[in-house]
């Protein structure tokens, strides 16, 4: 499933195969099954979940988040660009991989035990709403751009 160029409201839902999207703005909702997730655009919600691939979300310049939001894989790694200028709490969680992060945060708690997990909490720019980055298999970077 490819899309690009819409605006609002935009939920999507596949149960087998990857799902592209580039250059939306609002929010968006997206369920995949089975397949690599590519997000690319300016939102102020996101919740994005796939079962089974891997997920690159770019969160675009001017994106400012004014809810709670949520990028999710249970088996694929994770990597996410935001502004550096995005002002968000980072709860970032992999049962089964590292964390990577390239921006400057002021920690809250990090945990790095072997049978638990890894975990990591900040405030990217004093903070705002909770964005919460999740694998249950695989490896999270956060980088910016």
């Amino acid at each position: 499933m490819d899309v690009e160029d819409v605006g609002g409201a935009v939920r999507l839902t596949a149960s087998d195969g990857s799902i592209k999207i580039h250059n939306v703005t609002g929010t968006l909702e997206s369920r995949s099954s089975d397949g690599q997730v590519s997000v690319e655009g300016k939102f102020t919600a996101l919740q994005v979940h796939t079962s089974d691939g891997s997920l690159d979300v770019t969160l675009a310049e001017g994106t400012q988040l004014n809810t709670a939001s949520r990028i999710e894989t249970s088996d694929g790694q994770v990597r996410v660009k935001l502004p550096r200028t995005l002002a968000v709490d980072l709860d970032v969680e992999t049962s089964d991989g590292g964390i990577n992060c390239s921006l400057p945060l002021t920690m809250e708690g990090y945990n790095s035990g072997h049978s638990s997990g890894h975990t990591l909490r900040g405030h990217l720019n004093a903070g705002g709403v909770p964005l919460t980055i999740h694998t249950s298999d695989g490896s999270v970077t956060i980088s910016g751009q």
